[in-house]
């Protein structure tokens, strides 16, 4: 793009997992952190050629690389982890990568959009609280 002269955007996909730990996965996580950050390298360097670099970060989506986990007791316990109780559908991915492909995005490079069901928003996801409302945020009387 650069010898060519040819403005635009990348596109990178990275995983939730690029910004979140999890036990046993070390090359899997450290991979896709560094991932995000060669995004906001690339984006700092290449800003000047006109070409935008951004991440979609899925979370759990059925691939073959996971598809066993997702029907084990294990994986049954982290869909419930995930707000929305369920697993990506590949076609949810269509709105983050139209949104970087087109001009709509022409303000947007380096960023991160994460496609997770919510995951990445739940900071406490193994916490069990009793009372959940009396934790929440908007407290109803």
């Amino acid at each position: 793009m650069v010898e060519k002269k040819i403005a635009g955007s990348i596109i990178n996909i990275g995983s939730i997992a690029g910004s979140q730990s999890k036990k046993y996965a070390l090359p899997f996580c450290v991979s896709k952190a560094g991932l995000h950050h060669l995004t906001k390298i690339m984006a700092h360097e290449l800003v000047q050629y006109g070409i935008r670099v951004n991440t979609i970060s899925p979370g759990l989506f059925p691939t073959e690389l996971v598809s066993d986990y997702i029907e084990s007791e294990a994986g049954k316990s982290f869909i419930e982890q995930i707000p929305l109780k369920r697993p990506g559908k590949y076609k949810e991915l269509t709105g983050a990568l139209l949104l970087l492909a087109s001009d709509a995005s022409s303000y947007t490079t380096g960023s991160t959009i994460e496609v997770d069901g919510g995951f990445a928003i739940d900071i406490f996801l193994h916490e069990d609280f009793e009372d959940k409302k009396s934790h929440s945020f908007f407290k109803t009387k």
